[in-house]
């Protein structure tokens, strides 16, 4: 359906609304023209459901043909050799009028092309009825039948399909990921921009916004900025990949925060500063206990007493490391 048509003759470029592909039957282009309809001195007047009117001035069984011709030029190039029978492909057109009784007559139009309110929506006699009035046709003019290996197989129709619009799936490089990725992380948008100079007014700010709306770009940002003034700054998230690239952002050693990093890496190395007896157990279902709820109520005095100060400390992913303790 509207399928669209870049090399039709009449204009440049065109659409056809439907193209059937019957196995057996043949190839049809149809053209549908709903509603009302007029012809008035050659001009073609479509009226739909909201009273809105429109004006052709070429016959819709003229852009129905036109496009015919141009879909069966387009499948006869560059056939594979197994499909090289479809040279001679039958093909044919028709007119859909779906809520009218269209019985107006003209030199560009047979009966057996028009689909109407008659029909009662029977569009596979429909299209019966195109393949028959298309073969007679053919037969008269030519003299002999319509060939059988002319007509579409199965095969050829999965064939054609794929040649017309055929469903196609292409993924982005990974080297061009990766450049996009690093040309996005050093380009702050306007809103960025806004959340940063928020940031310099309050205090205590917090940042809410879906997966890739730049929510650790302005972190890395903020925490460079107030670490060049000369604040000790700390960047912490939850992941472990995450914080292990957070560390690769900062390649100016005057913008390196005093720490980036998780939070559970950040309490680990207090808690080897202060006492001699800290270990972390075997990676077991002990150990993942250890992390989620051993670690930080240990660490808690700790923090309480100051040791590890900080003028600005920024949280990323700071809905993972909400916890009762």
């Amino acid at each position: 359906h509207s399928l669209g048509l870049t090399e039709i003759p009449t204009s440049i470029y065109g659409e056809i609304d439907f193209v059937v592909l019957a196995p057996g039957l043949g190839l049809f282009a149809l053209e549908v023209k709903g509603g009302q309809v007029s012809r008035k001195e050659g001009t073609w007047s479509y009226t739909n459901r909201y009273n809105q009117t429109g004006v052709k001035y070429r016959s819709p069984f003229d852009q129905a043909k036109d496009a015919v011709f141009c879909i069966v030029k387009e499948i006869k190039r560059d056939l594979d050799r197994d499909f090289s029978h479809l040279n001679r492909l039958f093909f044919g057109y028709g007119v859909m009028f779906p809520d009218i009784e269209y019985r107006a007559s003209g030199t560009d139009e047979q009966a057996w092309q028009v689909f109407d309110v008659r029909d009662q929506g029977n569009i596979r006699n429909f299209i019966r009825r195109l393949s028959e009035g298309a073969a007679r046709k053919y037969e008269e003019t030519f003299g002999s039948p319509v060939a059988f290996e002319s007509l579409l197989g199965k095969k050829a129709v999965d064939y054609i399909v794929n040649k017309l619009r055929g469903d196609f799936e292409r993924p982005v490089a990974l080297r061009i990921q990766v450049q996009q990725s690093e040309q996005d992380r050093t380009r702050l948008t306007e809103e960025q921009y806004r959340c940063v100079d928020h940031n310099e007014e309050n205090p205590r700010v917090l940042i809410r916004g879906g997966a890739g709306t730049g929510k650790t770009l302005i972190a890395i940002q903020e925490a460079a900025v107030s670490t060049a003034r000369g604040q000790r700054t700390a960047l912490i998230c939850f992941n472990k990949n995450l914080g292990q690239w957070l560390e690769r952002q900062f390649n100016d050693p005057a913008l390196i925060p005093a720490y980036v990093g998780t939070f559970h890496s950040f309490l680990v190395e207090m808690m080897e500063k202060t006492r001699a007896d800290f270990e972390i157990p075997p990676n077991t279902r002990e150990h993942n206990i250890f992390f989620r709820e051993r670690l930080p109520s240990m660490a808690l005095p700790v923090i309480r007493e100051g040791l590890e100060k900080f003028d600005l400390l920024i949280v990323d992913e700071a809905q993972d490391l909400i916890n009762d303790i």
